[in-house]
């Protein structure tokens, strides 16, 4: 029964954690949200109503970003793995 006030030091450690958990802070639990409203505890998202010019052009610039970044990426592992072969060759001779 030595034990018995290490599981007591325990479980109240595990009780003053969980009243510190930001769950249960007033900020977090306080029901002001803008874009959202409870509907049987499940969040609805409302989203905006763009045109589809406009999505079009969206899509285009993220794909293009997208391709310029792999681009970007494709350059950066070519310089490298040329550098790495050139410094084993210049080893080997």
């Amino acid at each position: 029964m030595s034990s018995a006030g290490h599981v007591l030091d325990m479980i109240i450690r595990m009780r003053q954690n969980r009243a510190i958990r930001t769950s249960n802070k007033q900020k977090f639990r306080s029901n002001n949200r803008e874009a959202a409203h409870r509907d049987n505890g499940v969040e609805a998202l409302h989203y905006k109503e763009v045109s589809k010019e406009k999505l079009k052009n969206i899509k285009a610039k993220i794909r293009l970003k997208a391709r310029f970044e792999r681009r970007k990426e494709i350059i950066v592992i070519s310089i490298f793995l040329v550098l790495v072969i050139f410094i084993v060759y210049a080893y080997m001779i």
